[in-house]
């Protein structure tokens, strides 16, 4: 996983609208998947020839689908 640089803490969404990341991030030329649970997400985040496959988060946490980004905010707030 790679972290990324600049944050502040916050986490950096990535859309499929936009559908590619910067030229020069780290991972715009890597396979990404959902870091939740060491991975046992599956689901793909982005392609290797730079393309968002669907709207995800970057944290310092790991690289997480919109489904388990909600539920790591919950699960962390204790929201029921």
């Amino acid at each position: 996983m790679t972290k990324p640089e600049t944050t502040n803490g916050e986490p950096i969404v990535h859309s499929h609208i936009s559908d590619v990341l910067p030229e020069g991030h780290p991972l715009a030329n890597e396979d990404v998947y959902c870091d939740h649970d060491n991975g046992a997400c599956q689901v793909m985040l982005h392609a290797s020839n730079n393309e968002c496959m669907q709207t995800w988060f970057e944290t310092t946490e790991g690289n997480f689908c919109t489904k388990h980004m909600i539920f790591n905010e919950v699960t962390a707030r204790g929201i029921k």
